[in-house]
């Protein structure tokens, strides 16, 4: 996006048509903003911790090409399920002794199928 709004100001200039400097301060104020948020996002990520951890045992080039001669390991849990509706009875006594007798009704998931590799 701002590739697009830049070369844009750039075509508006080599036409001709007067972009006042203001716009070219308000894109460079946008377009520091946007770069600070991501290096602040990259800098927080989970995969940033986890590779600066990885790599400081080894450089980047030695870690992929240990992972080139790792056989694949491919990890996968299926669990196929219906749920169903069962009926209870509920007994109570409230404080006056009465008891009383009501049905509910609850859903449970049933697994029909499961399977690891």
């Amino acid at each position: 996006l701002l590739s697009i709004i830049f070369w844009s100001m750039i075509a508006l200039t080599i036409i001709g048509i007067i972009v006042t400097w203001w716009y070219w301060y308000i894109f460079l104020i946008v377009a520091g903003v946007i770069y600070i948020c991501l290096l602040i996002e990259t800098s927080c990520s989970a995969m940033h911790k986890y590779l600066s951890n990885i790599l400081q045992k080894e450089g980047a080039t030695e870690f992929i090409e240990r992972l080139k001669h790792e056989p694949i390991e491919i990890w996968w849990h299926v669990a196929c399920y219906h749920y169903e509706t069962r009926t209870r009875v509920v007994h109570s006594t409230d404080s006056n002794g009465r008891s009383t007798t009501r049905y509910e009704t609850y859903q449970e998931k049933v697994y029909t199928w499961r399977a690891t590799d």
